[in-house]
Formats: structure tokens, sequence, C-alpha cells
């Protein structure tokens, strides 16, 4: 059966490029799509990038591996969207205003300008806030609705898995909301996944929608913002390589790396007390400076470790450093600019385990992932 996503139609064995033309409110835009239709019946899935335009590395890892799946090898369907919002790429901004006039648009570009008061969850044209979609609303509403009518819930069959690829200024990670996500984000060979638990709050994002639908969901952070990194694209591609092979869908070994990170920054936050402990220590600047850190993202701290110092310009001396009153690994440590006000958040150590994938994956059974119920989770 031939398979279509927009304008990409693709006969069994056989991948196709196209694109979605979406209108709203007097507003349009072209989304590109892909169609990666196998030779057999399988498992349907749908990987999109590029929902903040400023996160780039997704569309490249999409558009490789794209390159190097053999559809004639696949089992079952791929749809693909590389830049799911190609107007704020274009700005490298978080959001595109759609009430903006092009002049008052160019102070969006680079990503710098915020409007006063910003808040990045309820801003309306944060396209991942408001998903599921809806028509009658936003442009960017009416893309993520045609996003998750024709793709994750495609004609011919729903989807079983959706990776939402966005990125981070730190090092590549998969951020999960349940112990099924951690065990499904260590078989994609990413090289840390992150508790953030951010995914069970009433926020629209592309994960909750899928949970309340009864599918399994990623969320991938790509390490860096603003420029394609090469490393984050290959670590991107590799990760839907392997998920697709986890998932029954395409032949050959998964190619894992020798560990995983496991953080738990948050364990100390959970609502089952009796579970929680101090697993995360912040810090926040006590003095306003230049700040140089000493450890890198993910890098193992033990207690007493020097995690940074503050250097005041107007003296060239040091006027603070931050000492580690744990043990785990630097946490959100990477920062765009060495100028630190005080107040601000430095950095954080949290708690971590490091597990070999090939011996974790061993023990999974990829039924236990997808096929779950309107709302299931396994923690």
């Amino acid at each position: 059966m031939d398979l279509k996503f927009g304008s990409a139609q693709a006969a069994p064995g056989s991948k196709a490029w196209g694109q979605i033309r979406v209108r709203e409110a007097g507003m349009q835009a072209r989304i590109p799509t892909v169609v990666i239709n196998g030779m057999k019946s399988g498992e349907h899935v749908l990987f999109l990038a590029n929902q903040h335009g400023g996160e780039v590395n997704g569309i490249e890892s999409i558009r490789r591996f794209v390159e190097d799946v053999d559809p004639k090898k696949l089992r079952g369907s791929v749809f693909a969207v590389p830049s799911a919002n190609p107007k704020a790429a274009m700005l490298a901004n978080e959001y595109y205003p759609e009430d903006a006039t092009p002049e008052e648009s160019e102070r969006y570009r680079g990503g710098a300008y915020r409007p006063p008061d910003y808040d990045r969850n309820v801003c309306p044209w944060n396209m991942n806030r408001v998903w599921p979609g809806r028509k009658g609303g936003n442009l960017v509403e009416r893309v993520v609705y045609e996003i998750w009518n024709r793709g994750v819930m495609a004609p011919h069959r729903r989807a079983s898995l959706l990776v939402d690829i966005h990125c981070h200024q730190s090092d590549s990670a998969v951020y999960c909301t349940y112990r099924q996500d951690i065990d499904v984000a260590v078989a994609s060979g990413v090289p840390t996944a992150i508790y953030t638990r951010a995914g069970s709050s009433d926020l629209h994002y592309s994960r909750k929608a899928c949970r309340d639908a009864g599918i399994q969901s990623l969320t991938f952070e790509l390490g860096r913002q603003g420029r394609f990194r090469p490393l984050s694209v290959e670590e991107g591609r590799r990760g839907l390589m392997n998920l697709i092979k986890f998932w029954g869908m395409y032949p050959g070994k998964l190619d894992l790396p020798k560990k995983v990170l496991i953080l738990d920054p948050w364990r100390n936050d959970i609502e089952q007390k009796e579970y929680a402990r101090p697993s995360c220590e912040t810090f926040t600047a006590k003095k306003a400076g230049l700040v140089y850190l000493c450890k890198g993202s993910f890098e193992k701290v033990k207690k007493g470790d020097l995690l940074y110092y503050t250097i005041d310009p107007a003296t060239g001396r040091v006027v603070e450093e931050g000492r580690s009153s744990m043990t785990g690994v630097m946490y959100t440590p990477v920062r765009s600019l060495a100028l630190v006000k005080k107040g601000e958040r430095v950095c954080a150590v949290s708690y971590c385990r490091s597990v070999s994938p090939a011996e974790y994956v061993k023990r999974l059974n990829v039924e236990d992932y997808r096929n779950l119920k309107p709302g299931q989770v396994r923690d």
C-alpha cells in the first residue's frame, strides 16, 4: 500500500520527501515531510525536530537518518518532520511571532530579543506547549494539529513511538519522565538519560499528548543550540537508527556506547517522599563577575571538588568559588557567556549511575513499550 504524508508519497520499499502546506488565521507555512515505507508490515513511528527555531541539530540528524535507511529492509513505516517550525528556524528564535510585522520580526532574529515578562510556558507561539494542536487557533497550533493527525494518528496506523528532537546547551541527553522512558532512552544509545519529571505536568508538551494517547515518546536534547555540532548530529542519527532496530523494524545490532549515564537530579522533589533523598546540589552566584567552569558537561565530580570560581574583572582577583558537597556529575554547566549576575544559577551537581547499555537492553522486552494504553505509564 502506498503511504502519504503531505505531498510525500512512497510505495512499499521506497521513500519520498514532500511538504505539508498549512493555512490558519490568514497565515501559511510549508513543513517538510518524509515517508519511508517498508516492504513488510510492522510498527509505525514518527520522528520530528526543530519545534524551536534555534535548535537545529535534529534537522540534520533526521536528514542523515533518512539517507541511511534502506526501505527494502524496513518493517513498517517511518514518517519524519525534519523542521516543524521553519519560520522560527530562519529567525534562529525559539518561536515565530505571528502578530509581528516583518520589521518587528527582525528584533527576534538570532534569538536575542524577548518581550518584557516573556514566559515560555504561556507564550501562545511556543510550539511545544500546544500539543496536540487544534484548528481555528494560531498557525503554530494548526501545524501541530496537522502533524499529529496526519503523522502520529496516521490513516494507515497510529504511531507507537514519537521522538521529538530538541537541543540544549549541555552535551546530548534524553529527557525522561517515567522509568519506561529511561529504558527506551538507554536503548537509543544517546550517552545520557535524565529524569526530568516535567512531562507529568499539565503543560502541553508533545510527550504529554503521547502519554494521553498511549504512545511511547522520547525527547532528545542534542548538545548545543544555534549551530550545527557534528558530534550531536551523529548522536541523534545513531539514536534514531538504534530505536528502529530496538522497535523490531530494522535488522542489525544496536550501535551502543560502552556506558550510558542515568541522572536523577529531582529525586528530592518527588511526591513519593519515602523515595526522596538529596540528589542535586544547585549553585547560584553570591557575587557578580566572570565565571570559570572547572568541570564539563556530565563530567564526574567528587565531594570537595572545585566546580567553578568567579573573577572580578575590576580587580582581576577570584571573589568566589564553588565546591561540591556530594559525588555525582556536573549538570547543565555550559554557559553562553562567562558573565554571571548575583543570584543567577551557575551550575548543579546531580546524582548519577552508570550502566552498560548492551547489558541493560538484554533484559528489556520491546512489547512493554510499544503497546501502551492511553494514560498508561510504567514507573
